[in-house]
């Protein structure tokens, strides 16, 4: 079960929320030339949100992802199957924070990510 939801925020104040009362959107439905922010709102107690803000005027763009049925083991934790990805790429690379479903946390940059 997916932990987050996303929005994206755009710069004139309006959002797209991926599940919406009208008809839930993909990612591919954000308008990438003018996002400002994209958040990850959490479905359950306890986790965190997580807001990326992004520059689009300086080429930046929202990178977003899940992968279920993924394994990763991060030290002390027992193996999580989904995780969620969130961050911002530009020409120079990606700055990605992925999440897993009870909340711990991994920064990773492009060459973590290759």
């Amino acid at each position: 079960m997916d932990a987050w939801t996303w929005v994206a925020h755009y710069a004139d104040g309006g959002t797209l929320e991926e599940l919406d009362p009208h008809g839930d959107h993909g990612f591919a439905d954000v308008d990438l030339e003018r996002v400002c922010g994209f958040e990850l709102r959490p479905i359950g107690a306890g986790l965190p949100a997580v807001y990326v803000m992004i520059d689009a005027a300086a080429g930046e763009r929202p990178v977003f992802f899940r992968r279920r049925a993924t394994s990763w083991l991060l030290a002390g934790g027992d193996p999580s199957t989904v995780f969620t990805c969130v961050g911002r790429r530009d020409g120079h690379g990606a700055t990605c924070v992925f999440l897993d479903e009870t909340g711990r946390v991994l920064l990773a940059d492009e060459g973590a990510m290759d």
